[in-house]
């Protein structure tokens, strides 16, 4: 019984924490569509920049990624950094 109320418990509270983690990514995702529209139409990123996005972006996972990503695009035509295949 003891230990039910300790599940109980652990899951009410990693509940909240997850739904306070989706309402972050909610803001985070309105917020990178207003400052994307107030962004130049190209906007060039540096290579430790593009390796930082790279990297979590692989964790994430293609089909997360493609929800969230406002700067860089995938790029399902191009070869090794972004040179288009001959």
């Amino acid at each position: 019984m003891k230990h039910n109320k300790w599940l109980r418990l652990l899951t009410y509270v990693s509940g909240l924490v997850n739904q306070e983690l989706l309402l972050q990514n909610e803001y985070f995702a309105a917020e990178n569509r207003i400052l994307r529209a107030h962004m130049p139409a190209r906007l060039r990123l540096s290579n430790p920049e593009r390796s930082t996005l790279a990297e979590i972006g692989k964790r994430l996972g293609r089909k997360a990624l493609a929800q969230v990503a406002c700067v860089a695009r995938l790029r399902s035509r191009s070869g090794p950094c972004g040179r288009r295949r001959r």
